[in-house]
């Protein structure tokens, strides 16, 4: 009954229950739970992820549990094990206490305790970790009789079978022995850690680091009470300090109260109570079982400080009263009166041994007001074995071998029959002390952890608790929003439907079936099959609607929108005619599979529609719209039938037919072919552009005319890896598929005079024509960079001039994709990626082919020239390598690099003022230029004249800036002759020195020097006459027309090419007044004499040998005696000549009158020079160059 009682009383066992009845609820009660109109366990799915949650956290919880208490466990085993090295370092390796320790090891890994012994009750019963059990410190003075009284304590000890007598008490540390009942575990210290010796420090570590561990592996009750233990003979020997032991006792109880943080009860042992005399003869007649009873007072905590004590002495007379009364009974049992009276003397002998004991007590009961009162629990006395023993031989030996103290070897004593008997232990223990084991208080620094992290747990989960039900109630709000939403949709798209229906639109008919399909969806839940976390929590109704949507979906295609195709198709068929070729071809080819499900084709079906409806719909048709057709139309098509909802017109077809049999079978395959590549896409194709050919570097040369980007490509469908992949292989399937079609698409108007193969040649024909007529379009677009300056010109020569440039890499580019014959690199299988092609294609039984016996008729196109090839040749032998030898176009380069050379070096003669290189490099880069083809050539030309502009603009500058520097010098110092004076200016009182004068007019002089070129200027014209050089150059000419003037007036000044100005000239008188007598002109000491009759002019030179040099005019008349006017100074007679009225120059002549005190005298001053020098009109017009 007992057993059953305590079955039922299993926590495991209510807890399995509390598990299956929570998972009972939830799979039979939790369908009926509902939230509004939704039931989240509704879902068998739900209730099996809920229950497997239920049971999954109970496992994990226990799982966790076990791990935690069996992490404790095994760091407490360890500590045990290792205390045990430094008794095993002195032992021997065969040693029976080696091989003991080895097992006990053993045995603690997996050791657990557990209070029943029935193997149902276990299996229910949580066993007990070593560090679950009750822990009692037993404290007292070495030789107090601890050990003995634990050994002799009847406590059942469940290693003892596996380990023997000696397990009852386990060598945890050699200062500390364990044992381990199967109820609870007793620590009997060493007597050096309850008594410290005043001059060791190990003692007091040692007791320190005994008490962190029992905190360190107990946290939360590191003990459950103390066990204090005096022997008899310390308080009635006379020879221990019973004040100092209580004294020392006390600290270690109180050290242990600071320390652990706990309050605990406290048991008085006063053992070997046998030595009082009369012990053995009071008590020998007990039976074993009141031998079992203990002996002593309890103490309760309810008393006053002073209490305890007192109430110890009149308990403990009690207990002398209740000796005393059984003293009679005892005696007559005895026979000898020795016996007798030893028996009579015993109560007296307890009587002196309770004084001793109460003054004991009330050494250990003292404390102060800052100490923790000690709970004391009761005081004991107790017998673990009689003195008169002696020892077992063996025993002894290994005493010798291990040096162990004698308390280890207590429990393997061989003792006398009468004297193996314990008195007043094993209800004392199992009674009293165990009882009490819960009277221990917990840490309290644990228990406050604990509590927080109790109430932290407890928030958490009320926190998830409240987090989850305001996500359902979130939930149910957005799902119930939602499904308003959808029920909205649905009724305006209701209101709408007759707006899709009335006209028979198939675009329509299918945007109205995505709407309905969209009903079901939302902005908030963008992929219904993955909602938001907000829309979940076992509510989400999304997916329920979403089947809702795709169900009507299907249906409104299948009974809105098929009609509709099929109308489409008669409508194609009747629109279309055999003149449109390849449409016409398929547009009676769908028409017939739409009556003939064996020829159902739903890819091509798909293809033909989907490019029908999107040309007759390019204007109005949506990305979105076209994707909705084309999933519409997948859809429909995937069961691979039409119902027709038109009937079937005969005579529409066979007119279609007839129509159809008259075109080319060939354009028809090269049309379809086309069409099939351009829909499957350019994926897998890599584009082909002046930029992918050409490399990064390429818009640094080359531009569109069409201002295009260089990187936008030719069409795909004429690059070579299409032409391989996909157009040669589709051209094959549509021929095959013609000629296989023939028959049930064209009837009885099927024609089969063609071959296969001839109509495949003839397609690849027309096929080449557009190649090429694409690549010469796309070729013609291209342009090279026109530089802006020489600098820029450089720039691209050396561009083009790089073995890897850009001009080289397009026409390599080119002629690849123009070289679509591979016989050779099938033969020698040298490039990869002609096979790769191959393979992709289907046709790598190419490759293998030996002959043309082995290749199929239709494929040997391959491996002839083609028409493309033919076309650039051009570019072909400019790439290819023959001989070992390399191609052509390296020579090209060379030239262009040469160029690049030279163009290097004209910059730096024209920068140092060298002489400039010879223009080879030009009709070397004319020439090979010549050999490019179209567009390359015209292109390279025209950059070589632009390149020769450039250059010499370079030497332009760099000569017009030589020839400023030169000019400048000149300038100033011509500026400083023009300001010296007269002739330059009219009115200045200072003349301009001749020699001056002939420094800037002279033949030798600064301007002539200038214009006859030398040094820098000469090498860069190229010529030692600036004439030359303003003759052929207009900016020349135009910057250096000033010169002129100095050349005229170097013709006027310096007659006959003499090095210093100098002319002669003549004068004579026109007009004599008739009152004057006659006139007389005189220059630098020579005179002219005129009267009234024949005139003869008189000759002069100028300049006069005289620096002062007099002109003079005199008159002379009877009323007059004499006057005149005169100058002097090197330009005296051209002051002379400006002091008169100068009445006309013309040429060399220059007719002056003068008037004299009013008599007038006209004479003509003529020169021998062509330019009329007294014509100062360019001297005073002159500016400085």
């Amino acid at each position: 009954m007992k057993k059953i009682l305590y079955f039922l009383g299993s926590r495991s066992l209510w807890v399995m229950l509390g598990i299956a009845g929570l998972i009972i609820l939830v799979w039979f009660i939790g369908p009926l739970i509902s939230i509004g109109e939704i039931r989240p366990l509704a879902n068998k799915t739900i209730r099996l992820a809920v229950c497997a949650a239920i049971i999954g956290i109970w496992l994990a919880k226990a799982i966790f549990r076990q791990y935690r208490e069996s992490r404790r466990n095994a760091a407490l085993l360890k500590e045990i094990r290792a205390a045990q090295e430094p008794i095993l370092k002195n032992a021997s390796d065969v040693s029976s206490m080696s091989r003991q320790f080895a097992e006990m090891d053993k045995v603690l890994k997996n050791a657990k305790f557990s209070r029943s012994k029935n193997s149902l009750l276990a299996r229910l019963e949580e066993g007990q970790y070593l560090y679950q059990m009750p822990w009692y410190v037993v404290l007292g003075a070495a030789g107090s009789g601890k050990t003995t009284a634990l050994k002799r304590s009847g406590l059942n000890f469940p290693l003892e079978s596996t380990l023997g007598t000696s397990v009852s008490g386990l060598a945890g540390t050699r200062d500390c022995d364990w044992f381990l009942s199967d109820e609870i575990v007793l620590l009997d210290t060493a007597g050096r850690l309850s008594l410290h010796d005043n001059h060791s420090n190990k003692d007091s570590s040692d007791w320190e680091e005994f008490v962190s561990l029992l905190k360190r592996y107990r946290p939360k009750q590191p003990i459950n009470g103390v066990v204090v233990t005096v022997g008899v003979d310390d308080l009635l020997g006379g020879k221990t300090n019973i004040t100092e032991i209580s004294a020392e006792l006390r600290k270690r109880i109180h050290e242990m109260h600071t320390k652990l943080g706990i309050h605990f009860p406290v048991y008085l042992m006063i053992t070997k109570l046998d030595l009082l005399h009369g012990f053995d003869k009071f008590f020998d007649h007990l039976t074993e079982e009141q031998r079992n009873q203990y002996l002593g007072i309890s103490l309760s905590d309810t008393e006053g400080m002073e209490t305890p004590i007192a109430t110890a002495s009149n308990a403990l007379s009690e207990v002398v009263d209740k000796l005393r009364s059984s003293m009679l009974g005892t005696i007559h049992q005895l026979e000898s009166s020795e016996d007798k009276a030893a028996a009579f003397a015993f109560p007296e002998e307890f009587e002196r041994l309770n004084q001793a004991v109460l003054s004991l007590f009330k050494e250990l009961s003292k404390s102060s007001k800052f100490e923790q009162p000690i709970s004391w629990r009761g005081v004991y006395f107790s017998s673990g074995t009689q003195t008169g023993q002696h020892f077992n031989p063996i025993l002894d030996g290994l005493q010798n071998d291990f040096q162990l103290s004698k308390k280890y070897l207590d429990s393997d004593r061989t003792k006398t029959q009468n004297n193996e008997r314990s008195f007043f232990l094993h209800r004392l223990f199992s009674d009293v002390i165990l009882s009490e084991a819960n009277l221990a208080g917990e840490n309290k620094s644990w228990f406050v952890k604990k509590q927080m992290l109790y109430w932290l747990g407890i928030g958490a989960i009320v926190t998830i608790v409240a987090a989850c039900l305001a996500m359902m109630l979130n939930s149910y709000s957005n799902n119930r929003s939602y499904l308003e939403q959808v029920g909205d949709k649905a009724t305006k798209l209701g209101q709408e439907a007759k707006k899709y229906t009335e006209a028979p639109d198939l675009l329509k008919a299918v945007t109205f079936a995505e709407h309905v399909k969209d009903t079901t969806r939302s902005r908030e839940i963008p992929d219904l099959s993955s909602p938001p976390l907000s829309y979940r929590m076992g509510l989400y109704q999304g997916g329920q609607m979403e089947d809702v949507g795709e169900s009507a979906y299907r249906r409104i295609l299948q009974d809105n929108v098929m009609p509709l195709i099929s109308f489409k198709l008669d409508e194609l068929l009747r629109t279309t005619s055999g003149s449109d070729g390849i449409n016409g071809y398929n547009a009676l080819k769908a028409y017939l599979m739409m009556y003939d499900k064996e020829h159902f084709d739903s890819a091509f079906m798909q293809n033909w529609l989907m490019t029908n409806l999107s040309k007759a719909e390019s204007s109005g048709m949506s990305e979105q719209q076209k994707k909705s057709l084309e999933k519409a139309l997948n859809q429909i098509l995937s069961k691979q039938s039409i119902t027709p909802s038109v009937p079937y017109d005969e005579e529409l077809v066979e007119r279609r037919r007839q129509e159809i049999a008259q075109r080319d079978i060939a354009t028809m395959v090269l049309e379809d072919t086309i069409n099939t590549v351009a829909l499957s896409g350019k994926e897998g194709i890599t584009p082909v552009s002046f930029s992918s050919m050409g490399g990064v570097q390429s818009h640094l040369l080359f531009r569109r005319k069409t201002g295009g980007a260089l990187k936008e490509p030719i069409n795909f469908i004429y690059t070579k890896e299409a032409y391989i992949t996909k157009v040669l292989p589709t051209m094959v399937k549509s021929t095959e598929q013609f000629f296989n079609e023939d028959n049930w698409v064209l009837g009885s108007y099927a024609s089969q005079s063609q071959s296969k193969a001839s109509v495949l040649s003839d397609a690849q024909k027309l096929y080449f024509g557009n190649y090429i007529k694409a690549w010469n379009n796309y070729l013609s677009d291209l342009s090279l960079v026109t530089p802006k300056s020489s600098r820029e010109s450089i720039q691209i020569a050396k561009l083009l001039s790089e073995k890897n440039s850009p001009l080289v890499n397009i026409i390599k580019g080119i002629s690849d994709n123009t070289t679509l014959t591979i016989d050779k690199k099938i033969t020698d299988k040298a490039d990869s990626k002609i096979a790769d092609w191959l393979n992709r294609a289907g046709l790598s039984k190419l490759l293998d082919a030996e002959g043309e016996a082995n290749v199929k008729n239709e494929l040997s196109a391959l491996k002839l020239a083609t028409p493309v090839d033919d076309a650039f040749a051009d570019f072909h032998s400019l790439t290819e390598t023959t001989n070992d030898q390399p191609p052509a176009i390296n020579s090209v380069t060379e030239a262009i690099n040469d160029l690049y050379v030279y163009l290097v070096a004209v910059n730096v003669a024209v920068e140092k003022g060298v002489d400039l290189p010879p223009d080879d490099p030009f009709v070397k880069y004319k020439a090979e230029v010549n050999r490019l083809p179209m567009p390359f050539r015209p292109m390279l030309d025209s950059f070589s004249e632009i390149i020769l502009k450039n250059t010499d603009k370079i030497v332009d500058e760099k000569l017009m800036s030589t020839l400023e520097k030169q000019l400048a010098t000149v300038t100033n110092s011509c500026q400083e002759i023009h300001e010296q004076g007269y002739p330059f200016d009219r009115g200045s009182e200072n003349n301009v020195a001749l020699e001056s004068f002939t420094n800037i007019f002279g033949p030798n002089g600064m301007y002539s020097k200038f214009t006859n070129l030398s040094g820098e200027a000469a090498v860069l014209a190229r010529s030692e006459k600036l004439e030359t050089l303003t003759a052929k150059n207009s900016a020349f000419k135009d910057r250096f027309s000033r010169l002129n003037d100095i050349a005229a007036i170097r013709q006027g000044y310096f007659d006959k090419g003499s090095e210093t100005p100098t002319f002669d000239f003549t004068v004579k008188v026109l007009i004599l007044d008739s009152s004057l007598e006659s006139v007389n002109v005189s220059y630098a000491g020579k005179s002219y004499v005129y009267s009234h009759g024949p005139v003869n002019p008189a000759t002069f030179t100028w300049p006069s040998k005289e620096e002062n040099a007099l002109a003079k005019i005199d008159i002379s008349s009877p009323q007059i005696n004499s006057a005149g006017i005169s100058s002097t100074g090197p330009w005296s007679i051209f002051r002379l000549i400006e002091k008169g009225k100068i009445i006309r120059q013309t040429g060399n002549t220059t007719v002056v009158e003068y008037n004299i005190q009013g008599k007038n005298v006209v004479l003509e001053f003529t020169t021998s020079t062509a330019f009329n020098p007294f014509n100062l009109n360019k001297l005073r017009n002159f500016q400085c160059v």
